[in-house]
């Protein structure tokens, strides 16, 4: 997952820190998931919706041992709740590697070359076992 959008409720420390970012603006993210949610009607989303929607609220143990990747950047409204995610997914018992990028949303991986470099082995690895 990069990047990934985790939480309807719009509420980490992250969000507050990094909305007005021209890169992901929280704005944007907001829309994108009442759009989501309300299925392009113009109501109030549900608190019962949004902790349904919420990849925190899911029992991830019956992928134990799949692989994952996580990759956040430092500087994005998605910060908290990518870690989160991927802390997650390590305690349910998948091979979770999270990683961080020095930047801003969506650019970390391409400009940061440990991240790159991080999110490139993890392919390899996971391609390399597929073909043993």
């Amino acid at each position: 997952m990069m990047y990934p959008m985790v939480d309807p409720t719009c509420s980490s420390a992250s969000w507050s820190a990094f909305e007005d970012l021209p890169s992901n603006p929280g704005s944007w993210l907001r829309w994108s998931w009442k759009a989501l949610l309300s299925g392009g009607q113009d109501e109030c989303i549900s608190e019962d919706k949004l902790r349904e929607a919420s990849l925190f609220h899911i029992d991830w143990s019956n992928l134990k041992g799949l692989k994952a990747l996580v990759l956040v950047a430092d500087f994005d409204t998605l910060k908290d709740e990518g870690s989160d995610l991927g802390k997650r997914l390590d305690a349910a018992g998948l091979d979770t590697r999270l990683a961080f990028g020095q930047g801003s949303h969506c650019l970390a991986h391409k400009f940061d070359d440990a991240a790159g470099e991080a999110s490139l082995d993890w392919w390899r690895e996971v391609l390399c076992e597929e073909q043993r």
